[in-house]
């Protein structure tokens, strides 16, 4: 952050970085809108690749003003801490939660540093993209829930697989 980079070249690479996010996780089938309305893929995956430029940027334009960015996703965190069902994310946000915590001490009013280009597009990067990840990890563990019902809660199927921990022997009963 010691000196800024044209508009041209930060949006290059956050367009690499959204299409690269997206390729690894995956473009889903469609976006609900409200009710029976949906978006088809192609337009959903341009909706998911705007989405993360756009926060990216959000993040970065609301760093400028003491306090806000690190009140508001220390919040947010916490909430989203609270209601993901997946223990790896919630860790991930009470961790970002905590951090974001002792930094707001020195970025409230008056602020003496600044989260900069580096930590504000970090943060609206990953919370742009933790909404995805949560709903492939839903997926993910509504999965792991109907395998666990047609093998059985005592077969050899689940010593095999007792290397994934916990996920694998979450009790569903």
């Amino acid at each position: 952050d010691r000196r800024s980079l044209p508009v041209s070249i930060r949006m290059v690479i956050q367009a690499m970085v959204a299409a690269g996010t997206l390729w690894a996780i995956g473009v889903p089938e469609y976006v609900e809108i409200v009710g029976r309305w949906y978006l088809p893929a192609f337009f959903a995956g341009m909706f998911w690749f705007l989405w993360i430029i756009w926060m990216s940027n959000l993040y970065n334009f609301m760093d400028g003003i003491d306090g806000l960015v690190a009140t508001q996703t220390v919040v947010m965190a916490v909430f989203l801490g609270i209601i993901f069902q997946s223990t790896d994310l919630r860790v991930l946000t009470l961790v970002v939660a905590s951090a974001l915590g002792g930094f707001l001490y020195w970025n409230w009013h008056p602020a003496k540093i600044f989260m900069g280009d580096s930590g504000s597009v970090f943060l609206g990067y990953f919370f742009s993209s933790l909404q995805k990840v949560h709903k492939m990890c839903t997926k993910m563990h509504k999965m792991g829930f109907l395998v666990q019902k047609k093998v059985g809660r005592n077969s050899r199927f689940w010593a095999i697989l007792g290397h994934f921990g916990p996920f694998w022997a979450t009790d569903y009963s």
